[in-house]
């Protein structure tokens, strides 16, 4: 028995409507696939990476930054200082000074450097010191290994040496000479030289006859 026209038109825009929801569910489903594709690639991207961040949550500078921002730092205080120096040096006294009071000073210098730091004071003690102008010594020593050690108490030395004469421009000019001879020193010379603070060191030495040959 055949359908009505009208009845067989309605089936026939309810098949369309079919067609078309079916196709409009495919076309979302294939874009939401391309979505969460593109999403995921997205996801893959290497990122920049980040200045640390503090426990406040604030960007933090880095190590190597802040190490040469000090660097830096440190080079312009010096700097600063140095021309200070410069400056007052320039203002202050510049007395005569005569070469009795060089040596003077000198061998009270080594004098007690010897009752403090005798290691160094034997490493010096053959040092030559003159007066060679106004406003120089003249500075000559054995061997590098020994001005290396007079380095190291050479900021007293000429510190000292200026408030000791009210000069406060003199310089040193050093000059090595291989020609003074350095006193090795034994162990019956230390010896000795430890007598003279403590004389109970012979009678020990009498009595029990130590050993001070080298």
């Amino acid at each position: 028995m055949p359908f009505p026209l009208g009845t067989e038109v309605s089936k026939k825009s309810e098949i369309k409507s079919v067609n078309t929801a079916v196709h409009t569910v495919q076309n979302t489903q294939t874009g939401s696939t391309s979505s969460v594709h593109s999403l995921t690639e997205k996801k893959h991207l290497p990122k920049k990476a980040a200045a640390p961040l503090g426990s406040d949550g604030v960007k933090r500078a880095s190590s190597t930054s802040i190490d040469l921002f000090s660097q830096l730092l440190e080079q312009e205080q010096k700097k600063e200082e140095e021309e200070k120096e410069t400056i007052d040096t320039q203002n202050l006294p510049k007395n005569h000074f005569a070469e009795s009071d060089v040596q003077e000073f000198w061998h009270q210098f080594l004098s007690e450097l010897k009752q403090k730091e005798f290691f160094i004071y034997n490493a010096i003690c053959d040092f030559k010191i003159n007066k060679l102008d106004e406003n120089t010594l003249k500075i000559q020593y054995p061997s590098e290994t020994a001005k290396t050690e007079f380095d190291k108490i050479s900021p007293q030395f000429f510190s000292e040496f200026k408030h000791k004469v009210n000069h406060f421009s003199v310089e040193a000019q050093f000059e090595i000479n291989h020609k003074m001879k350095k006193e090795k020193i034994t162990r019956r010379k230390i010896f000795e030289q430890l007598a003279e603070k403590n004389p109970l060191l012979n009678e020990l030495n009498s009595i029990f006859n130590f050993d001070l040959t080298d």
